[in-house]
């Protein structure tokens, strides 16, 4: 078939090379449409109920991770300069656009009564920024008359501040976001400097701001230092200009149409399709390298230009097809996954490593053959003496050593199953970010002094319209409160009894002592003021209560607490809640972005985890029809498990937990590592099936097997070292989880470089393929 494969391509060479260039140039026409995702990725499936219960409370009570928090340590606060160039801050951040509120010391509200009207009003508690000592100190008495702020705006002990910021829904999902977010920043960057305090920043809102900038510039930086190391160690392997040219116009290519690939299918890049055009880079040179590699040798051997193209194509391309079919399983896997994200990504990486698969073998031979035949100078990297006795002494290692390989092999198995029993799960929502970072020393500034920024929150069904009225279940919410308050999660609660204390104390005309829930005697009035009221019911209470009063929220900002504690607390949490609320007459239901995260990342991992048990079972399955060997297939697992294994220790042993980005490596990895086992095993094999002595004769396993670590070898040095290099890059990024990523599977290719060369020999040595030969064919037992 390969025979026919290769004149077929070197026949219609023309045709095809202009085939692949006019259909590149219209996936780089696609490509001009690409856009960037600005959203948060969703991990759980449209029918998860979890996912369906906080689309409920979007579609009631609207987004509760829209908020950006600014603040400052300011002993000054109430110091009538410093107050009043915050009151301005808040002011200037007000008229920005996308900035829907301002809350903040400066920015509070009191509620009125209105005698006359026997209405609420809502005033300012600052009307404007102070000019005097004694209405800053005025301001500062009324504000803590207000028990509904107490630990909400300003810690007393720390004298901490935030102010809030409440932005546009409709800016998070568009690149205005980050814009808006480094417009807010520098506006208060000037505050900070004015005054000489250090500014805070966090929130949801904020944070995606931080990645999604910080990602976008990250995409074309990664590609372009991808493309400068693979350029270099092609000059380094080659030495000539077109052994550098055209296999980055190669990959070139392969990039070009991901990205077209993307526009086309209606998908955005989001953080990890954003890393395609570097894994095409990092994926598609060691394709060139083997094809150049096996050019060479044929050139040597034969000094024939068409027929060296045309072995190269016949014994390159089936083992480089599979080889690559197994990447682009290790990727494609995730297409079956039922989170967006994934999905896309592995659609996407699947084809784009087929396209590229195909796009080497007609692209690499066809420019060839077009250019003079090499010149000894660029074939000299095939008599490398550095690369030679190395490869020599692998050899020699491997045969004289086999017995002693094979037990250190074993006992490395054991300590790895040993670290892998330390191997834990655990993620949090901002754990992507590097901990020495400014934007993660800031959350902790806020967990510290407010409890921290990430939205949890609790809808109450009374299971009746206009249930919320009910003073009974008020005093309910009330125990709910304590309930948060005890477990401390993070900040105070907050929902319609908060809004019916404030009303109370402001009937009782601001009296701190009356911020309490109004009794049957005041509730009747409360009401009647808050109907007469214009804003005052809309600003106080509908952002807490449904439009039929049946759904009541309580809201409370926590900490990132992550996958392992959270769950954990929450079932403490509904277990007391529905002792409060009798589930048969009510439904608490927890929500919001903690609760959507964590269940998002236990899901994913079990998602990913079930996605590299498949991985291994097609891949092993496509290993067997190529081999048509049990023996093969075990001989072919072994290398590859070792490395996995020993990274899955160096993660337990090293605190690394388990989690989306780390999980993504074993997959990744194990279709990338395997191709160095197709590619031995098919050189192998065809050593075999070549040699002139009987097939059952170890030594000519023992030729084959030399054979194979010196030529096959090579070209896997090189890949190891293009693939090294493409991964390490990435542990420059600014998130943790591609960190991990770009150490982990670095780390996975030069085991798996390693078990190939030394452990893998070892094995085959052992191993018959079959009984006799017929026609030069390895027979089976299978076969006969």
């Amino acid at each position: 078939m390969w025979r026919s494969v290769a004149k077929f391509i070197l026949s219609y060479r023309k045709s095809l090379l202009s085939l692949v260039l006019l259909l590149t140039m219209i996936m780089a026409w696609q490509a001009r449409g690409v856009k960037i995702s600005y959203d948060l990725p969703r991990l759980l499936p449209n029918d998860n109920p979890v996912f369906l219960e906080f689309l409920d409370f979007k579609k009631t009570f609207g987004e509760d991770a829209n908020v950006l928090v600014l603040g400052t340590i300011a002993p000054d606060l109430f110091e009538k300069d410093f107050l009043a160039g915050w009151y301005q801050l808040g002011e200037d951040l007000r008229e920005a656009y996308g900035v829907n509120g301002v809350v903040s010391v400066a920015h509070a509200y009191n509620l009125v009564k209105d005698t006359t009207d026997k209405k609420f009003v809502v005033k300012p508690v600052i009307q404007s920024a102070p000019k005097t000592q004694e209405e800053a100190d005025q301001a500062r008495a009324l504000f803590e008359s207000l028990p509904f702020y107490e630990g909400r705006l300003y810690n007393n002990e720390s004298k901490a501040t935030l102010m809030a910021l409440t932005l546009d829904k409709d800016l998070l999902g568009s690149f205005e976001k980050v814009e808006l977010a480094n417009r807010i920043k520098g506006i208060a960057d000037q505050f900070g400097s004015q005054f000489g305090v250090d500014m805070k920043y966090s929130g949801i809102a904020y944070l995606r701001a931080f990645r999604t900038e910080k990602t976008a510039s990250e995409l074309i930086g990664f590609l372009l230092l991808s493309i400068a190391i693979s350029a270099f160690i092609l000059w380094l392997i080659f030495r000539s200009a077109t052994g550098v040219l055209f296999p980055i116009f190669v990959v070139g290519c392969g990039v070009i149409w991901t990205q077209g690939l993307i526009y086309s299918l209606g998908f955005e890049v989001t953080i990890l399709s954003g890393l395609m055009p570097t894994l095409i880079v990092v994926i598609g040179i060691p394709n060139c390298i083997y094809l150049t590699n096996q050019y060479h040798i044929e050139m040597q051997r034969l000094g024939d230009q068409r027929k060296a193209l045309e072995l190269t194509i016949e014994k390159i391309g089936y083992v480089t097809f599979f080889a690559n079919l197994t990447t682009a399983i290790g990727f494609g896997v995730f297409s079956l996954m039922n989170i967006e994200i994934l999905k896309e990504f592995g659609i996407v990486a699947f084809l784009s490593i087929t396209a590229l698969f195909l796009i080497s073998l007609i692209m690499i031979p066809v420019i060839y053959s077009y250019l003079p035949a090499p010149k000894s100078k660029h074939t000299n990297h095939l008599k490398s003496p550095i690369f030679t006795k190395l490869l020599a002494g692998i050899e020699k290692w491997v045969f004289h050593n086999k017995r002693l390989i094979q037990l250190a092999t074993v006992v490395m198995v054991l300590i790895s199953v040993f670290g892998l029993t330390k191997l834990r799960g655990l993620g949090y929502i901002f754990d992507d970010i590097p901990k020495s970072s400014h934007v993660h020393q800031d959350l902790k500034f806020f967990e510290k002094h407010f409890k921290g920024v990430v939205p949890l929150e609790v809808v109450v069904d009374t299971g009746k319209e206009k249930g919320t009225s009910k003073s009974s279940n008020w005093k309910k919410l009330n125990k709910l409160h304590k309930v948060l308050q005890v477990d401390s999660l993070g900040g105070k609660a907050i929902s319609m009894v908060d809004g019916l204390k404030f009303a109370t104390q402001a009937f009782y005309n601001g009296k701190a002592n009356q911020y309490n829930l109004p009794g049957n005697m005041e509730k009747s009035f409360i009401y009647k003021y808050f109907n007469n009221s214009e804003n005052s019911e809309s600003q106080m209470m509908n952002t807490y209560v449904d439009s039929t009063g049946r759904y009541a929220r309580v809201s409370v900002q926590i900490r990132d607490l992550g996958s392992e504690q959270l769950p954990v607390i929450l079932d403490s949490l509904q277990a007391k809640a529905d002792a409060i609320f009798p589930p048969e007459k009510y439904k608490v239901t927890f929500t919001g972005t903690a609760v959507m995260a964590s269940t998002g990342f236990s899901y994913l991992v079990k998602e990913l985890i079930w996605s590299v048990v498949f991985a291994f079972g097609i891949i092993g399955f496509i290993i067997a029809l190529l081999f048509r060997s049990p023996k093969m297939l075990i001989a072919a697992f072994i290398p590859n498990l070792i490395p996995l294994l020993l990274v899955a220790a160096f993660m337990g042993f090293g605190q690394i937990h388990l989690k989306p980005s780390t999980v993504l490596v074993f997959s990744v990895a194990f279709g990338i590592a395997i191709d160095f086992t197709i590619h031995f095993l098919a050189k192998y094999r065809q050593e075999l099936e070549m040699s002139k002595l009987p097939i059952g004769d170890k030594q000519a396993r023992m030729d084959a097997l030399g054979i194979t670590i010196n030529e096959k070898g090579l070209g896997m040095l090189y890949t190891t070292v293009i693939l090294f290099f493409g991964f390490i890059i990435f542990m420059y990024s600014n998130f943790e989880g591609t960190k991990y990523l770009g150490m982990l599977t670095s780390m996975t290719i030069i085991v798996a470089l390693f078990s190939n060369l030394v452990v893998l020999p070892t094995v085959l040595q052992d191993i018959s393929l079959g009984r006799r030969k017929r026609d030069g064919k390895i027979i089976t037992k299978k076969d006969q």
